[in-house]
């Protein structure tokens, strides 16, 4: 089934049933795990598709309420039954997501009022204390606010509701200026349960030679180089494979509308190069490269050059 999928503003970061399915409700003992479903809206003239990562252990009338945002159903019959039903069993409002989704191919109707939606597993993978507990990663078609007439498909605004202007209002006030404007300008707001992850006010152990250095950057003055520099070290915190970092870096980017010198799109690669200076004088304090630290002790280093305070100096 097609999704013409339209990602926008949206990086994956990072990507069974049994007998609970009639009772219902958590299972502690469980590690959850990140689904990633396609949700399929019947209207009278056309097909809205919606692909979304979520938490499986997420509750299954707070993923009611994620489908209402993914659909833009805007509050519309809030007071209306709602269900998910598979095969001839109907789960109770209070279940889990894992009650009813679980496996690639695991199928649902979701029904609100007169709504009827068809939701279908076609990922499944282990969670990361990054992931957002759920992100809209594609789709196709949309409704207006009052039910009529197609809108073009949005999934930054969809993503920014689905996280909560206070959260990233809130994230944001602890990150350096320069990287909460950087979001802002890309409006990639799955950066935000990154950020949370981080903890960024948790106390750093460095030296002083290594807080001395992380103070001077990014070395370069220029603004695409600056944007790559941060761009970057957001890709190192989130701690995932070479691949994916080039993707964050790259979709990154191009969000905030930076291109090469052929008006293309620019590379990881050539992104590392704009701030090769600073990417160096990192590698030097073990934040990057063949040397770098162990994880735990990088983190360090990421949480003092992302984090508003202490104050640094711009270089």
């Amino acid at each position: 089934m097609p999704t013409d999928p339209a990602r926008g503003n949206v990086i994956e970061l990072a990507p069974r049933r049994d007998a609970r399915a009639s009772a219902g409700g958590p299972d502690r003992n469980r590690e959850p795990r990140t689904l990633i479903i396609r949700a399929t809206l019947w209207c009278a003239d056309r097909e809205i598709h919606r692909q979304v990562g979520l938490n499986d252990a997420m509750s299954l009338t707070e993923l009611h309420r994620v489908l209402s945002i993914c659909f833009g159903f805007h509050g519309h019959g809030a007071g209306a039954p709602w269900s998910f039903t598979s095969g001839t069993q109907t789960f109770r409002t209070d279940g889990c997501v894992h009650d009813v989704l679980s496996r690639p191919g695991d199928i649902a109707i979701y029904t609100w009022g007169l709504w009827r939606m068809f939701v279908e597993v076609i990922e499944s993978y282990p969670r990361d204390r990054g992931t957002p507990r759920a992100l809209c990663i594609g789709g196709s078609g949309s409704l207006r606010p009052g039910g009529t007439g197609p809108v073009d498909f949005e999934p930054a605004d969809i993503n920014a509701e689905l996280t909560g202007k206070e959260t990233i209002a809130s994230t944001l006030a602890l990150v350096d200026e320069d990287v909460a404007d950087l979001i802002n300008r890309s409006r990639i707001f799955d950066f935000i349960p990154l950020l949370q992850a981080l903890d960024l006010a948790r106390p750093v152990q460095l030296t002083g030679q290594a807080r001395t250095v992380l103070d001077g950057l990014p070395r370069e003055r220029e603004p695409e180089a600056r944007d790559a520099f941060l761009v970057t070290v957001l890709a190192l915190s989130s701690l995932v494979d070479a691949g994916l970092a080039d993707n964050v870096i790259e979709a990154t980017m191009a969000e905030i509308g930076w291109v090469d010198d052929d008006d293309g799109a620019l590379t990881a690669d050539r992104t590392r190069d704009l701030c090769a200076g600073s990417l160096h004088a990192l590698a030097g304090v073990g934040g990057f490269g063949a040397d770098a630290l162990p994880p735990v002790e990088r983190l360090d280093l990421y949480r003092y050059l992302l984090r508003a305070d202490p104050p640094r100096s711009s270089g």
